[in-house]
């Protein structure tokens, strides 16, 4: 086992007896049934095991148990945001889309509101791209329909073009924008401290799910 380990960015070190039970046992009460994962060379997520050994000097996250991210749990997830937005014309439709070779699924809110004090145009469509693990990570940021006109300042969040590994849209007509969990987005998706702002459940009702990502979106893209 590693003399010390990188978590939430901070330098943990360990004895020299730590054991994964150690590094287990060392979380918050709610997190000690968390898969421990680490960072491996290429940026990706290596779930650890009792016979992993991890680097000296890793960086390692916690994930929550969670439901694979099925058509299912994707389905009842639909019937929750579904639910939520009712009214004012809003729907939610979904699909699959693969792109390079990588499958998501897209989930589309037809009809989203918008600040009319922020933009000149008052409604749009906005995209969420699930990944394929999902719902342990979310979509990064989301898509508009069009590119966002502002009345006043540039809103520096609408970057139109993708980042962080974001899936490229705009010869889709999608417009990406930049809202997240906090100070989550690093070069390749999101920072190694991700289950401490986003927490799905083993049930859809249970956790963050779509409902939380359009209310990220919502106050993101309608906040001045």
């Amino acid at each position: 086992m590693p003399r010390y380990i990188i978590e939430n960015g901070m330098r943990v070190e360990l004895p020299d007896d730590a054991d994964l039970s150690y590094i287990r046992g060392i979380a918050p009460e709610s997190q000690r049934k968390d898969t421990i994962c680490y960072e491996g060379q290429d940026g990706t997520l290596i779930p650890a095991n009792d016979e992993t050994e991890i680097p000296d000097g890793a960086k390692v996250v916690r994930v929550p148990e969670v439901v694979k991210g099925s058509d299912d749990r994707i389905s009842k997830e639909i019937q929750l945001l579904s639910s939520h937005i009712r009214g004012r014309g809003r729907s939610v439709q979904s699909g699959r889309k693969t792109i390079e070779g990588v499958v998501f699924c897209a989930v589309i809110v037809k009809n989203f509101p918008l600040n009319r004090t922020k933009y000149r145009q008052w409604k749009t469509d906005i995209l969420f791209m699930l990944p394929a693990e999902y719902p342990t990570l979310p979509a990064l940021g989301c898509y508009m329909k069009f590119p966002p006109e502002t009345r006043d300042e540039i809103d520096h969040h609408a970057t139109l073009l993708a980042h962080y590994g974001a899936p490229e849209l705009q010869g889709e007509g999608w417009y990406w924008y930049c809202v997240g969990l906090g100070r989550n987005f690093a070069s390749r998706g999101f920072t190694e401290d991700i289950s401490n702002v986003w927490r799905p459940g083993p049930l859809p009702q249970d956790g963050h799910n779509l409902v939380t990502l359009y209310a990220i979106a919502d106050r993101g893209i309608n906040t001045p």
